[in-house]
């Protein structure tokens, strides 16, 4: 009874049936995470409480910046003032 499971199992078929599954999940979640970067939000200001000054910074610079570049914000402080 096992003897002829395991044949089954480890048959020429049942390994080319495993491999084309395999490939179909591969397709499948391929095409389901390429739409996945259509629904991401990246933008910094969205991490960030909306009162904070870090997210006040950065919509500030916005008018100084193109979209295209990347921005980074540098905040520091002096103990003298």
């Amino acid at each position: 009874m096992s003897r002829g499971v395991a044949e089954r199992i480890s048959g020429r078929t049942a390994k080319w049936v495993i491999l084309v599954v395999w490939l179909a999940i591969l397709v499948f979640s391929g095409v389901v995470g390429s739409q996945l970067t259509d629904a991401q939000n990246n933008e910094t200001s969205s991490w960030l409480p909306g009162d904070a000054e870090s997210t006040l910074a950065i919509e500030q610079l916005s008018a100084f910046q193109s979209q295209d570049a990347l921005t980074a914000a540098i905040v520091y402080e002096r103990a003298g003032g």
